[in-house]
């Protein structure tokens, strides 16, 4: 059986793989958004963005953004950032549409993390050379990831 080189992610992209997992399913616990309130809405957004995504984001440009010199993935990957951080804190000061704006959120993820796993990361992998993959992993090697615990688990 032979291996598709692009389904195969190098070692050193293995920390954000592993966080996607976890980020998709947050996307997924938001799809139940409608069977909790919005101030628990809003506390679980709030707090897996602070204690996840915003480290994540920060870790993904500090590692690999300024060898990213594929103009119209470094427009996407930026502007898909931006999207998400804008609609955390959107959500973070809003008084209403908590729910509607859960659910645009659990789609953006969704989406950004499609586009990082089947154009970015094989880009970077084709692309980067062995020592530029190796700095991401060495970068990388002191990041936990771990399952986000909240409570309650309005999803289940």
């Amino acid at each position: 059986m032979k291996v598709n080189p692009k389904a195969s992610r190098d070692k050193n992209l293995y920390v954000f793989s592993h966080e996607h997992h976890h980020a998709l399913v947050f996307a997924s616990r938001l799809q139940k958004a409608d069977k909790t309130d919005e101030r628990t809405l809003k506390r679980y957004i709030h707090n897996f963005w602070g204690n996840y995504l915003d480290d994540h984001f920060s870790n993904e440009e500090k590692s690999f953004l300024e060898l990213l010199d594929n103009a119209e993935l470094k427009d996407q990957f930026l502007s898909e950032h931006e999207q998400i951080c804008s609609l955390v804190n959107d959500i973070t000061v809003s008084k209403d549409r908590i729910t509607e704006m859960a659910l645009e959120l659990s789609d953006l993820i969704k989406q950004h993390v499609k586009f990082e796993e089947k154009k970015l990361f094989p880009w970077l992998q084709e692309n980067l050379s062995r020592e530029e993959l190796d700095k991401i992993g060495k970068f990388l090697e002191n990041v936990k990831v771990q399952a986000d615990e909240f409570e309650p688990k309005f999803w289940e």
